[in-house]
C-alpha cells in the first residue's frame, strides 16, 4: 500500500461527521480542549519568537548592560536559549518581565476565544501563560477555575477547569505571586520535563490525553514534549483519536502555479505525520474559521 493510498483510506472523512462526533463527546463530558499560542496571538499577544525578543530587550535594560552587542547576539539565538539566558540574568524578576512583555500590546478578545468560553467544554488545558481565557469566561458570566501546580482540586468538579501545565501569569498578579509561579519557557525547563515523567505538567497532560478526546486549538503540535506524550498514549494501546484544527498549507500565498503541488504534498505529509501520533486534522482556511468550528461542537 502506498503512502498516498493509505492516506486516502484513513484520513478522508466528511468534516460534518467529525464535528457531530465532537459535539456528542462534548455533550457527554468527554471532550477536552488543548489551546496554544494561536489563540492568544489572535487577541494581540506576541508570538513565541516576538516574546523571546521582547524578553531579550527587557533583560538588557533590567540588568543595565552597557554593551548592546549582548542584546543583538541574544536575539539571534533560539527562543529557548534566549529564555534560558534571561532567566539566569533576571533571577527572581524573570516572571515579572515575562508578564510585562506578554501584555505589551492592547488586547482584544477574539471571536475564537469567546466561542471557547461558550462551548460547554468543561476541561481546558492551556499551554499559554496569559489569562485571556479566564477574563473571557468572566466577561461571559461563566465561572471557571484556573489550575496551576500546587493547587488542590477534585476531578469530580462539574464546572470549567482551565489547567495551566506551563504556568500562569495573570495581568493583576502581585510581584510575590509572579516570583512563586513556576513557568516552563526556557531550554532547561523543557529538559526537566523530559527527565521527570511524573512531574505535575506531564501527569496533567497525559491524564487528559488518556481520559478525553482532545481537540487541539491554536497548537501546531510541534512541541517535543507534547509529541512524546502523544506517543506514550499510543504505546499504551489507547485507541481513541484526537483532533487538531490547523490552517491548510494551501492558504499560503505562495501556493500557486508550480509551487501548488509542493503545498499539496505538504498537506498530505502533515496529515500522515499526525496520524502516526493518533491525531486527525480539521483543516480551516483562515483564523476566523476557528470560531465557526467551535460553535458547531458547542453544547
Amino acid at each position: 500500500m502506498t503512502w498516498k493510498t493509505k492516506h486516502k483510506s484513513e484520513m478522508i472523512k466528511a468534516p460534518q461527521t467529525i464535528l457531530s462526533r465532537l459535539r456528542e463527546l462534548n455533550q457527554n463530558g468527554k471532550l477536552c480542549l488543548f489551546v496554544g499560542a494561536g489563540i492568544s496571538i489572535g487577541c494581540g499577544l506576541p508570538n513565541w519568537t516576538d516574546l523571546a525578543h521582547l524578553v531579550a530587550h527587557e533583560t538588557w535594560l533590567e540588568t543595565d548592560k552597557k554593551n548592546k552587542a549582548i542584546y543583538n547576539i541574544a536575539t539571534e539565538q533560539n527562543p529557548l536559549n534566549i529564555a534560558r539566558f534571561a532567566r539566569w540574568e533576571l533571577k527572581e524578576n524573570f516572571n515579572k518581565v515575562i508578564a510585562k512583555c506578554l501584555y505589551n500590546n492592547d488586547i482584544k478578545v477574539s471571536d475564537a476565544v469567546i466561542s471557547i468560553a461558550n462551548s460547554g467544554v468543561c476541561r481546558i488545558c492551556s499551554l499559554n501563560f496569559d489569562d485571556i481565557l479566564e477574563e473571557t469566561f468572566k466577561q461571559e458570566g461563566i465561572k471557571c477555575r484556573p489550575l496551576i501546580e500546587g493547587r488542590r482540586f477534585s476531578n469530580n468538579y462539574k464546572g470549567v477547569i482551565i489547567f495551566h501545565p506551563h504556568g500562569f501569569l495573570p495581568r493583576n498578579a502581585t510581584e510575590e505571586a509572579y516570583r512563586k509561579c513556576n513557568i516552563i519557557l526556557s531550554e532547561d525547563d523543557y529538559n526537566n520535563l523530559y527527565s521527570d515523567s511524573y512531574s505535575w505538567p506531564n501527569i496533567i497532560q497525559i491524564s487528559l490525553l488518556l481520559n478525553y478526546t482532545v481537540l487541539f486549538v491554536g497548537i501546531s503540535i510541534n512541541d517535543p514534549n507534547l509529541r512524546r506524550l502523544l506517543d506514550l498514549k499510543k504505546r499504551l494501546g489507547i485507541t481513541h483519536k484526537h483532533y487538531a484544527i490547523l490552517r491548510s498549507p494551501l492558504t499560503n500565498p505562495q501556493a500557486k502555479g508550480k509551487k501548488k503541488q509542493f503545498y499539496k504534498q505538504l498537506k498530505l505529509f502533515k496529515e500522515s505525520e499526525l496520524t502516526q501520533l493518533g491525531v486527525n486534522i480539521i483543516w480551516i482556511e483562515k483564523y476566523n474559521d476557528l470560531s465557526k468550528v467551535i460553535k458547531k461542537i458547542a453544547c
